[in-house]
């Protein structure tokens, strides 16, 4: 039976491997994803094609705003801590908390609510205003925009003129003025005529059936 190389080279530090093929993933080119930039270049275009290289861009955290939000259990928990510090205030048996003193500026629905509350916000959630308006408080948004109103064309009716407006006979022409007249057909008495007058310049006259040639 052949030796093991370790059974062999007892007191040799790297059994004839070398000093990298014995160690860990030496001569297998490492690791998981390693060599993907070097000798498995390949498999990375190909199957991660957008893997280098910088894609977008990150804004500067000065330009960046978070927006801060507060639900309605925030908001019953610290009533205490809003009426110390002036931030919640009470006119008669009413309790009005001004959030747009502090740096929340949406008001969620989260959390449950029993006081009846008058809560001044920028924004709310439908939720949110439906659990304080359940608790008998309401939520008051002062900054909240007005709907426009809707611009409604007056709709003109035609009507038909009355007597007064109607427009007279005098300025109105008629249809005999509007059409002009027929010319007259000639009659047979111009026809006769016209022969009378031919006869005369001959120096005859024209026998009629109706009288006898011996008169």
């Amino acid at each position: 039976m052949k030796r093991k190389r370790t059974e062999k080279q007892r007191g040799s530090r790297t059994h004839g491997r070398g000093k990298k093929a014995g160690r860990g993933a030496g001569l297998r080119g490492g690791r998981g994803n390693a060599g993907l930039l070097k000798h498995n270049i390949m498999k990375m275009l190909v199957n991660d094609p957008d893997h280098f290289g910088r894609k977008g861009f990150k804004r500067a955290p000065s330009l960046t705003y978070e927006k801060g939000i507060i639900n309605v259990g925030d908001v019953q928990s610290n009533l205490t801590v809003y009426l110390e510090t002036g931030i919640a205030t009470k006119e008669g048996k009413a309790i009005i908390v001004d959030l747009t003193q502090t740096d929340a500026v949406k008001l969620l629905g989260a959390g449950s609510i029993k006081t009846p509350l008058t809560i001044k916000t920028y924004e709310a959630t439908d939720r949110a205003k439906e659990k304080v308006k359940a608790a008998g408080g309401k939520v008051d948004l002062p900054f909240e925009a007005e709907p426009e109103p809707e611009n409604d064309v007056p709709v003109v009716e035609e009507t038909a003129p009355s007597e007064e407006e109607a427009p007279s006979d005098d300025t109105v022409p008629s249809k005999e003025e509007e059409t002009p007249p027929e010319k007259e057909p000639p009659t047979e008495k111009a026809s006769t005529e016209k022969d009378v007058s031919s006869s005369g310049k001959t120096g005859k006259s024209k026998k009629t059936p109706d009288t006898p040639e011996n008169e």
